[in-house]
């Protein structure tokens, strides 16, 4: 799976990890679907239960996939070195967005410049 667009100087190795998670949340709802289906045919649920369920289920993957790609963004912009070259990290902070797909919690880098004197943070 080669992508492009991917930028130059992201480690190959790292790019499979992040693969990797997103894989593992795909086989993961793989196995609740069956699961489900399993829970459709020894205990029987109308269609209203069924899709309740279902929506559960993608609305978690949504939300681990979002996680992911944050986080691996992060990563990206971290290791860059044209971000090494003037910003330094100044710290991590945990966030929580609320989506449509419920809440997605994820840590976030914050830069200073570390040519100004009074430093502007960047953050992505």
């Amino acid at each position: 799976m080669e992508n492009k667009t991917i930028q130059k100087g992201v480690s190959l190795v790292k790019k499979h990890i992040f693969e990797d998670i997103i894989l593992q949340n795909a086989l993961n709802f793989t196995k609740e679907v069956v699961e489900i289906f399993g829970d459709l045919l020894n205990k029987g649920m109308n269609i209203t239960e069924l899709a309740a369920r279902i929506k559960e289920l993608t609305d978690k993957l949504g939300r681990e996939a979002i996680e992911a790609i944050i986080e691996e963004l992060d990563r990206i912009i971290k290791e860059d070195k044209r971000r090494k070259e003037k910003w330094v990290v100044e710290r991590k902070d945990k966030k929580r967005l609320t989506t449509v797909l419920g809440d997605i919690e994820y840590e976030r880098t914050y830069y200073v410049n570390s040519q100004i004197k009074s430093p502007k943070i960047f953050k992505l």
